[in-house]
């Protein structure tokens, strides 16, 4: 019980965070995995130490791959404490996670589209030579399957409404002193021989304040995503109370 209230406090808070300013400070990260590694030594929970070392491993290949941020690969060790090591439900926990992640944004998408409409609506004018072809597509989907044309507007509806966000809300130009590590470049920066491309990790980080310091840069180009970490919350919270849960269905 000390591990589900300690870990779901902590990822409440990473998750407040994450959604304030679209990242977590380490100290959330680390405090979270040390309590989560001590409760495991303590109880001597050895395969769990290492499930979540392995969870950690496949965090990290998800940020280099471009489909997280640093934050998300540090709690993902946390789900090793609510599975059985090694079993069935611990090789579910990234299907389940992406699966309440998919539908958490596909309603961050939607909502932050209906918020920015006027942009949206400005936007879509400027795309307006593709939606004569991409109307009767879908029109001609419908003559085929109905289930078939609702999934294809659906889907191109999100891909659409992501593509937007991309294009138009998720860059922002910040000074220099504001990248953090875990920040993703929208396009690679060149000053001097320093080249900085994708992912921002402590080191580029550290060259970045100081170039601005002496003067060589003042703004960047950052990609923001959706901020995942609340998705990590209901999924643990979910995982948790998971027998509950079917139950109920």
């Amino acid at each position: 019980m000390e591990t589900f209230v300690i870990a779901s406090l902590l990822l409440f808070v990473a998750s407040v965070w994450d959604l304030h300013s679209r990242e977590v400070p380490d100290w959330v990260s680390y405090t979270l995995i040390g309590s989560m590694f001590c409760i495991a030594l303590y109880n001597q929970q050895y395969y769990s130490i290492l499930a979540g070392v392995l969870l950690f491993l496949i965090g990290w290949l998800m940020v280099y791959g471009s489909v997280w941020g640093g934050a998300d690969a540090k709690l993902l060790p946390v789900f090793a404490m609510v599975s059985v090591p090694f079993s069935l439900e611990y090789y579910l926990i990234l299907p389940i996670l992406f699966t309440v992640g998919a539908v958490y944004g596909i309603l961050w998408v939607g909502i932050i589209s209906l918020l920015k409409f006027k942009k949206l609506y400005a936007w879509l004018n400027t795309q307006s030579k593709y939606w004569v072809i991409l109307l009767l597509f879908l029109a001609s989907s419908f003559f085929v399957n109905w289930m078939l044309g609702i999934l294809l507007v659906l889907l191109v509806s999100f891909t659409v409404l992501t593509s937007f966000l991309n294009t138009v809300e998720f860059v922002q130009n910040v000074t220099f002193n504001k990248i953090v590590p875990g920040d993703w470049l929208a396009e690679p920066i060149k000053v001097g021989h320093h080249s900085f491309n994708g992912l921002v990790t402590e080191k580029d980080c550290r060259k970045i304040h100081l170039l601005g310091f002496q003067g060589e840069l003042t703004t960047v180009d950052i990609r923001y995503g959706i901020p995942f970490v609340p998705a990590f919350f209901l999924t643990y919270v979910l995982y948790h109370f998971k027998d509950y849960v079917l139950t109920l269905m």
